[in-house]
């Protein structure tokens, strides 16, 4: 939270509510200020009260928290608002969701020569394509399929 204003702002109270998804860890304030915290229902709410920002100050405070074994959604947003002085929403969204991630490697092994980086073969040479595809996500991949176009100058032979 920034003061853009051309006066100092006191009394300022910032209320967070962590999202039902994310377990609280740990909260500190990172920018150079004074607050008093409190926190209620099971450290899931915050309120930093008396703060005080002169022109061009900014607060900035971290939240962290752990996502639940389960979360309950796909997407979490999270929204700050300044009570005190009705500013706000602040919101940021973030996703939660296990996602698949195929990691793709190509190996190719030819007869031929290269030559400034381009693969350079004859008629009857050999090539082996090798491709590896590894799912480096935090889900299973389903329906996966697999397609290589060869070059048309170029035959399988098994």
């Amino acid at each position: 939270m920034k003061n853009i204003g051309n006066t100092t702002v006191d009394s300022i109270v910032v209320k967070d509510v962590m999202p039902a998804s994310l377990k609280y860890t740990s909260s500190t304030i990172v920018s150079n200020h004074t607050a008093d915290l409190e926190m209620a229902n099971g450290n899931e709410n915050f309120l930093y009260k008396n703060l005080t920002l002169k022109v061009g100050d900014t607060f900035v405070f971290e939240v962290v928290g752990v996502v639940k074994t389960s979360p309950d959604q796909n997407a979490t947003t999270n929204c700050a608002v300044i009570s005190s002085h009705n500013v706000g929403p602040a919101c940021v969204s973030f996703d939660l969701s296990p996602k698949p991630f195929l990691d793709k490697m190509q190996r190719v092994n030819a007869e031929g020569s290269y030559v400034d980086g381009v693969l350079k073969v004859k008629t009857s040479d050999v090539i082996n394509y090798k491709i590896v595809f590894k799912n480096t996500g935090s889900a299973t991949a389903h329906n996966v399929v697999l397609v290589d176009k060869l070059p048309r100058c170029v035959a399988y032979v098994n």
